[in-house]
């Protein structure tokens, strides 16, 4: 299982982006002590329709926001 994964949903794969994000996870990794840990993190990069249409379905709020987190 990869510990953290970056997904790029309707929108055009970039890997400065992706290489950013990875060095940030490790770090948080390694700064929380959880290289050992089962923790997976995903993060998916996507259109502000796409985050509306999610904001809509699991929360019933019906606008973009700049990020959308679930609880484990």
């Amino acid at each position: 299982m990869e510990k953290f994964e970056v997904i790029f949903d309707e929108i055009e794969e970039n890997k400065d982006y992706e290489n950013v994000i990875m060095k940030v996870l490790e770090k948080c990794y390694e700064v929380e002590k959880l290289s050992d840990s089962k923790l997976s993190i995903c993060i998916t990069l996507t259109t502000p329709d796409n985050i509306r249409r999610l904001n809509n379905e699991h929360r019933n709020v019906d606008y973009a926001t700049d990020v959308l987190s679930f609880p484990v």
